[in-house]
């Protein structure tokens, strides 16, 4: 039986074109970058699910979306983005349960394996993004301070995230690192990676060639 004292957290919005993965065009079209958008947040969806831990997605945008309505039918619970800056978010994604396992949904290389360290540690753990930022974050119910005067969407995130931690005598530790998918660079960098699975591969391929 899944543990109700735990949830993971996945933080996305809808795929719509132009509003997503924008640093991928123009090396592809807008529509096409939100389809891969699509696909890799299924995947990473699925991979959670996994777990048999609860997943609950926060959400921007329609929780009505065709998207959206596909979220739901593979099992995972849609809540509504109230705040716009993304420390508000985290901060709210980790009270959703006594412990927390928050993710974006465009680190498509994770495993169940890290997922389930990252919730069975007691400490807060980071995992860090190869541009400075973290994949993912775990806590108990942390305290505001940790998330405030951050200079988000920055290299410096978890440089000044891990210094908060240290000025709040709050103990952290670190998960694996992976990269973003963020620029046609990015994408060409994971479709030759032999850690893609391949019915992932097969499914965004088609759409990284326009």
């Amino acid at each position: 039986m899944p543990d109700s004292t735990q949830r993971i957290v996945l933080i996305g919005k809808d795929a719509i074109p132009g509003q997503v993965k924008t640093r991928l065009q123009p090396d592809i079209s807008a529509n096409n970058a939100a389809h891969i958008y699509k696909e890799i947040a299924i995947h990473i969806c699925q991979t959670a699910l996994e777990t048999n831990i609860p997943v609950e997605i926060s959400f921007r945008g329609d929780t009505c979306s065709t998207f959206a309505k596909k979220l739901k039918n593979l099992g995972c619970t849609l809540y509504v983005q109230t705040h716009y800056d993304l420390g508000s978010i985290i901060h709210r994604a980790l009270h959703r349960a006594d412990r927390v396992v928050a993710m974006g949904m465009d680190m498509p290389l994770i495993t169940t394996t890290e997922i389930y360290d990252a919730m069975n540690r007691q400490e807060i753990v980071f995992g860090p993004a190869e541009d400075g930022g973290y994949w993912l974050i775990a806590a108990k119910k942390p305290i505001r301070r940790i998330f405030e005067d951050i200079d988000w969407s920055t290299d410096q995130v978890l440089a000044q995230s891990t210094q908060r931690c240290q000025d709040n005598n709050i103990a952290f530790s670190f998960a694996s690192t992976h990269y973003d998918i963020d620029t046609g660079a990015d994408l060409t960098r994971l479709l030759d990676d032999p850690l893609l699975p391949s019915s992932l591969h097969n499914r965004i391929h088609p759409y990284a060639l326009s």
